[in-house]
């Protein structure tokens, strides 16, 4: 690299000028406003292509990487799983841009040795002298890459990250100018491209620092929001627990869960403190929890109180105990940490607590996310969450909102409605530019922008196709912007064009409100029905009695899969054993039954309540009849190493359903776990019951023959449905009426003849 800072501003400057007399400077990008580069490397400092190291200028100018310190560690931040970066990067035109936000988690101290490492190829036809990429932390340019024939296929670019560049939110930004000519070249074509590979990665060096204990910060450092890779959170086992610990043991982990939401989270249990790798919650009274009288030593146990602490033997290990005099006061001090609005009172290392106001109970459909239930079905994009957005340039991408269905929305069909309300720039090309809305990959509007001095808040209704919208939907808003007059052979400026869609844009969107159940199709989208309250109110636990630590991990894994699928301020799932369940929550409430058959009376009291015997679609055309042991209903007999999932209509009350997790043995059983850990193999549940092999696969998956209507609807549409769901049988009755009317009014007609005929045969006499 030049050492001389004059001589390499002079041939800086020298080269700009040529640029700018052949009409080849780049505009700005067109995707982030940032300005492309400006200092070019000089022709003499090109390197041969190198695989890991390439060309470079400026601060990031990376040497070989030193060996650790000692106690650092290293963790590689995927751009595809931990930053979320789902597709690899494109930069098209003369110009672009992309900026990628990292975090630094607060536990970490960033050490010399950090990288951004890229992988980069190319067109192959840029022009090497022209064409460059820059690359920059938080607004300030560390690196310059010239884009040209060493580094046309996949390059490493490494890039140092100097510790003192780094905040809690960071930013890395991408410019590019590319040119393919050096004589009149069309913005657009082709060959101008860049691609970053969705598998770059930020490679950082840290120490871990122990971090204060202050219940105020919780649920840090227990769950870190800023944190890379899965949460892993470890609960000690408690003695013989009680009904109320149980269910504060669900409740603290469900709400750990909804604050970790898409990120992974595993928990475990261990049976001493000392056998602790991760953050480490206690749960229960002293008599439950024997440790704990030894971490609160000289502290008084009056009803509820919390204490967080660092681990006695590693002070990097975060420590919670929430406990009380009682199972009442543990119940306490639990409602305490998992209501959002009590949390905030909560200051310090340690906590008592004497009261907790219970919150109040979450409306039904009360999603965050998700399409609003409103009365008439009526909603804007900002109930969504959503402000005007507005995207500019002709290279701007897509706006993308989250637009989700809860499971059991049925929308009326043919009365859904969209009215855009947008805006845009003048000095558009009436011809060229127009805005589309799409759902998902799914075009169903497209609008010109004709009119070459721009307009503010115009309004288009349209209607949205039916079948369009599901739990996952998206709706898609991309401006298509060109500028008028435009010259491929000269220099456009774009990032005075714009368009704005508003807040207020609105959606009529009728519905009834049933699902098809049992289907664990539902259960995957959303967790539904368990969360149809998202505080989970009316979900219920039903572990066996003495309950074995398998079955506890159970009870957890489900609840962290509920979790995460779920937001609310504060939850409220409950908890029992199988003897003290009463018959009045069995009754009315969605039950998630845990067990093996032979330890699970709960399986034998359903078999006996249903009426009907279960067959079970295993392929097309062929069925058979399964049974689990010593269980008539949940069916297996060649489920031997198979875990059972299995979801029905409660036989006590059919607006409710029943979630089994069951197996011939525990191992067996255990085998869901896999299912519910892995998104991925979570989110091909279908049907209503699956059977997990050791590795969480479970194919095929098995349907119950007949499914539900839950839910409640108007009786007329009551009355639509079952016209449409036995069509053929309302065919059969109506054309069977038309028959009998047919059939009455020819033989009226048929007598009323006869009569006529022979009142002309024998005519009244006239005396």
């Amino acid at each position: 690299m030049f050492t001389d800072n004059r001589l390499l501003e002079n041939v800086s400057k020298g080269l700009l000028v040529v640029l700018l007399l052949i009409g080849q400077l780049a505009p700005l990008s067109a995707q982030t406003g940032q300005q492309p580069p400006k200092s070019p490397l000089p022709p003499q400092q090109t390197l041969p292509a190198r695989s890991r190291l390439t060309p470079i200028t400026g601060p990031g100018a990376t040497a070989a990487a030193a060996p650790l310190t000692p106690g650092a560690k290293t963790y590689s931040a995927r751009f595809d799983t931990d930053l979320f970066v789902q597709e690899d990067i494109q930069m098209r035109g003369v110009a672009s841009g992309y900026k990628i936000n990292f975090v630094r988690p607060r536990g970490w101290e960033v050490l010399p040795g950090s990288q951004i490492r890229l992988q980069m190829e190319h067109s192959a036809a840029l022009i090497g002298e022209l064409s460059f990429l820059d690359i920059s932390i938080n607004d300030t340019k560390v690196m310059t890459v010239r884009l040209d024939e060493t580094n046309v296929r996949t390059n490493e670019i490494l890039v140092d990250m100097k510790p003192e560049m780094l905040q809690d939110y960071n930013t890395i930004g991408l410019s590019v100018a590319q040119h393919y000519t050096r004589d009149c070249e069309d913005p657009f074509h082709s060959s101008l491209w860049t691609t970053i590979s969705r598998l770059s990665d930020i490679y950082f060096v840290y120490k871990p620092n122990p971090q204060v204990p202050d219940l105020s910060t919780f649920p840090s450092p227990f769950y870190d929001q800023l944190h890379y890779g899965p949460t892993k959170l470890h609960y000690l086992m408690p003695q013989s627990p009680s009904q109320s610990t149980l269910t504060s043991l669900v409740m603290m982990n469900t709400s750990l869960a909804q604050a970790v939401a898409w990120h992974h989270m595993e928990t475990s249990f261990i049976s001493s403190l000392e056998e602790a790798q991760y953050p480490t919650i206690i749960v229960g009274t002293p008599t439950e929890q024997p440790i704990v009288n030894q971490l609160l030593a000289g502290k008084s146990i009056s009803s509820g109180a919390i204490q967080v602490m660092q681990h006695p033997i590693n002070p990097l290990i975060p420590v919670l105990v929430v406990t009380g005099s009682n199972p009442e006061g543990v119940m306490m001090a639990a409602k305490t940490l998992t209501q959002e609005r009590e949390r905030r009172t909560l200051n310090g290392p340690y906590a008592v607590v004497s009261s907790v106001k219970d919150a109040e109970p979450s409306r039904e459909h009360d999603w965050p996310g998700y399409i609003p239930a409103t009365e008439n079905g009526e909603f804007t994009l900002a109930q969504l969450g959503y402000k005007d957005q507005t995207a500019r340039g002709f290279f701007s991408g897509p706006i993308i909102m989250n637009f989700k269905s809860i499971p059991d929305y049925k929308f009326v069909p043919r009365s859904q409605q969209m009215t855009l309300r947008y805006s845009y720039s003048a000095q558009l090309d009436p011809n060229l530019s127009t805005v589309e809305i799409r759902i998902d990959d799914i075009a169903i509007r497209s609008l010109p922008l004709n009119n070459e001095q721009g307009e503010n808040r115009l309004e288009s209704t349209f209607h949205i196709p039916q079948g369009l919208i599901h739990p996952n939907s998206k709706l898609v808003v991309v401006f298509h912007l060109f500028p008028i007059k435009y010259d491929p052979c000269k220099l456009i400026e774009d990032k005075q064009i714009w368009g704005t869609i508003h807040e207020d844009t609105s959606f009529s969107m009728p519905r009834d409100y049933y699902a098809d159940l049992p289907d664990l199709e539902a259960f995957r989208n959303g967790g539904f029905p368990f969360t149809r309250y998202q505080d989970m109110q009316d979900t219920v636990y039903v572990v066996p009695d003495s309950p074995t630590p398998n079955e506890l991990q159970m009870m957890m894994d489900v609840s962290t899969r509920l979790g995460r699928i779920s937001k609310a301020d504060h939850v409220s799932p409950r908890v029992y054993t199988t003897g003290s369940l009463p018959a009045n929550v069995r009754d009315g409430n969605n039950l998630i039954v845990i067990g093996t058959a032979g330890r699970q009376r709960l399986f034998q009291q359903i078999a006996e309540a249903k009426a009907d015997s279960i067959t079970y679609k295993i392929m097309p055309g062929e069925k058979k009849q399964l049974r689990v042991s010593d269980d008539p209903k949940l069916e297996a007999s060649d489920f031997v190493n198979q875990g059972v999932m299995e979801e029905m209509i409660s036989p006590w009350n059919n607006q409710k359903v029943i979630l089994a997790i069951t197996g011939r043995e525990e191992t067996a059983m255990m085998n869901i776990q896999q299912v519910l850990r892995d998104d991925k193999r979570f989110s091909g549940l279908n049907g209503n019951l699956i059977l997990a092999q050791a590795d969480g696969s479970y194919n095929p998956v098995y349907s119950v023959s007949q499914r539900q209507r839950v839910g409640t609807l108007p009786w007329w549409r009551e009355w639509q449905l079952k016209a449409r769901d036995h069509w053929v049988l309302m065919l059969t009755v109506v054309l069977l009426l038309v028959f009998i009317v047919f059939s009455i009014a020819r033989a009226s007609l048929v007598r009323y003849r006869e009569s006529r005929r022979r009142s002309a045969d024998y005519p009244l006499s006239v005396t």
